[in-house]
């Protein structure tokens, strides 16, 4: 599989000339980010991870955000372009 350019892909785009009002867009945030982000404290249950997280989304971008989960499964097996970048990777 030939490898793709990120800068190429950008250039596709086109620049957003209008005023862009932010209290009436919506917020997609990554939600691997937040596991970055947002502090656990050894021993927390569950649910409190779970308000700690929701507290940070609500406090930092009010509720107009969505919070996406996505994952790559670790078989390289199961076959699509993330298999195909990580075999990459390891095998130059």
């Amino acid at each position: 599989m030939r490898k793709g350019t990120k800068s190429a892909l950008y250039k596709a785009f086109k620049p957003c000339t209008r005023d862009f009002n932010a209290e009436s867009g919506v917020y997609i945030i990554d939600g691997g980010y937040l596991l970055h982000r947002v502090i656990w404290k050894r021993g927390s249950t569950f649910s409190s991870i779970c308000d700690n997280y929701v507290t940070y989304v609500r406090t930092k971008y009010k509720s107009t955000a969505l919070v996406i989960f996505d994952g790559y499964p670790e078989n390289e097996t199961v076959g699509g372009t993330k298999c195909a970048e990580r075999a990459r990777r390891t095998h130059p």
